[in-house]
């Protein structure tokens, strides 16, 4: 997969946000931890074939004439070395705009992709403020060139959902995000890949949608976590954000004003693309995480063994799961591999 990160380069990425003195630098430096563990090709810029696997990865700003390419020119390349500089070179040399227009970086788009005609071409926005058009066929033009379009408005701001929803690729309410800048990284770059983030409908692998590859513990739901021996879920555990904000409101914490208004995480929900608050709504989070089981931590079969609800199998300490049907599986729900839910289900069943 090819995919460009078309960022936000104007005047608002100027400011503050989170605990980032500069929003351009805080996204820049969440995309540069990301390319450091990314499956990247290894390879550079140029022609790449459809069998070669990996990612390969080019920037570009909006709102910055100037400097929209980094020093090496706007490239799609595999090579990490290559990658990092890019990405610095973002936030290395600005120009700032007071407004973001597609047309100018639509040209050297498609010719960041010229290379890329034999492989998946994804390409991700990522705002503060709004993106704009001149010529209305920018809308459809990205999609009409076979390019996978994703959204992501920094903070959350409506209006930005809005102006990123008319470029995106349909069902728009999952190829754009609405999210605070703190957690960024944490919950959509380093999601990415996975079969249940809610861009994985453009980016994620056929293989990875259809389970057929082993995801990372901590980005799996309930009644899928229980399926992989190498997690746990932990059903009392809440979610949190690395900034503190709301995991209701992609991380987003309440200003002020609505701090003093008596309003708390669960008064809130985004509604029409801006956080609305109520003192009759009741939007709980979710509870519950899937984490690495305890089980993986250790490393001889006979202290594995020795834990309860551990086995030894293929070289390593897994939690122990059904094997058979589970239908018929009389153990406990979390050493299963099946959710109480639907253990219940099955006893039911049996009965």
């Amino acid at each position: 997969m090819d995919i460009v990160f078309v960022l936000d380069g104007s005047v608002a990425v100027l400011e503050p946000s989170g605990r980032e003195r500069m929003i351009l630098a805080g996204l820049v430096e969440s995309l540069r931890q990301w390319t450091l563990y990314a499956p990247l090709t290894g390879t550079g810029p140029g022609f790449a074939p459809a069998t070669q696997t990996g990612f390969r990865v080019g920037v570009i700003k909006m709102g910055d004439p100037t400097y929209m390419c980094p020093q090496a020119g706007c490239r799609i390349t595999g090579n990490v070395a290559q990658i990092q500089q890019d990405v610095f070179d973002m936030v290395n040399r600005t120009a700032a705009m007071e407004f973001n227009i597609i047309d100018y970086v639509q040209p050297t788009i498609d010719s960041m992709f010229s290379g890329s005609s034999a492989r998946q071409k994804v390409m991700v926005i990522i705002a503060k403020s709004e993106v704009g058009y001149i010529d209305v066929t920018m809308r459809n033009h990205f999609r009409n060139k076979g390019i996978q379009v994703g959204g992501i408005a920094v903070d959350a701001i409506g209006l930005t959902i809005a102006s990123l929803r008319k470029f995106a690729d349909q069902p728009v309410d999952n190829t754009v995000l609405g999210i605070a800048l703190d957690a960024l990284g944490t919950y959509v770059l380093n999601q990415l890949c996975q079969p249940f983030n809610s861009m994985s409908v453009i980016i994620a692998s056929w293989q990875s949608r259809n389970l057929l590859t082993t995801p990372p513990c901590d980005t799996l739901p309930a009644r899928v976590c229980g399926e992989y021996a190498h997690c746990a879920w932990n059903a009392s555990e809440i979610p949190a954000c690395p900034n503190g904000g709301c995991i209701q409101l992609g991380c987003m914490a309440l200003n002020e004003e609505m701090s003093r208004a008596g309003f708390r995480c669960e008064n809130c929900a985004i509604v029409n693309n801006a956080v609305m608050c109520d003192l009759m709504t009741f939007n709980q989070a979710s509870v519950g995480v899937c984490n690495v089981t305890t089980c993986q931590f250790t490393c001889a079969s006979g202290p594995c063994t020795a834990q309860p609800g551990c086995v030894w199998n293929n070289g390593g300490c897994y939690r122990q799961t059904c094997t058979g049907n589970v239908l018929t599986c009389a153990q406990d729900p979390l050493a299963t591999g099946i959710s109480p839910q639907h253990q219940h289900r099955a006893n039911l069943i049996r009965a």
